[in-house]
Order: C-alpha cells, then sequence, then structure tokens
C-alpha cells in the first residue's frame, strides 16, 4: 500500500500571515509516493529524490540517480495514475508497477 502526497507551497505573498521564512524548511511543491519501502518525489521545479527506507529510513542519501530509465519511468507513471484514480479499483491498480497496471 502507498500514499500520495502533495504539497502546494511555499505561499509567495508577503501580505501572507503565514508566510514561511526563508529558512523555515517549507519546500517547493512536490508529488510524493511513500510506501513502507521506499519514497519517490517529484518536484515542481524537475528535481526528483528517491529513498531506499530499508536501507536509508532517515532520508539521507537521495539515489534517484542510480535508478535505471525503467525505474524513473514507472515511477513517474505511478504518481499520474494515483493522481487519476477514482473508486477502490481503480486507486488499487494505480500502485501496481506500470505493466500490472494497465492489464488490471
Amino acid at each position: 500500500m502507498s500514499a500520495l502526497v502533495e504539497h502546494h507551497g511555499p505561499v509567495q505573498g508577503p501580505s501572507d500571515p503565514d508566510l514561511p521564512d526563508y529558512r523555515s524548511g517549507n519546500p517547493t511543491t512536490y508529488e510524493a509516493i511513500r510506501t513502507k519501502n521506499f519514497l519517490y518525489v517529484e518536484y515542481v521545479d524537475g528535481e526528483k529524490e528517491y529513498h531506499d527506507l530499508s536501507t536509508d529510513p532517515d532520508e539521507l542519501r537521495n539515489t534517484f540517480s542510480k535508478l535505471s530509465v525503467g525505474e524513473r519511468a514507472s515511477l513517474h507513471a505511478m504518481i499520474e495514475r494515483i493522481q487519476r484514480c477514482k473508486g477502490t479499483n481503480s486507486c488499487w491498480a494505480a500502485e501496481l508497477p506500470s505493466e500490472a497496471a494497465e492489464q488490471g
């Protein structure tokens, strides 16, 4: 089972009372998939992160660059499917690897 995490921010308006400080740690807009095994993040600026949570539970080493082209494409496709899914069956299928989701 996975979870889609979406973050929209930080707010840039100086009149916003919730405007975060420059060093607040409030990241730019992103979409992420978190499972018990991995965390995959796509930032709006094009940056990407991948953390194998079994070997990097504190998310200190971004190993996205070590993923194959196929693994990268599969993770990106999974985010897109989860964003579009509606209903139990569609959303369960969206969490499967690309090939299995297309068959299901």
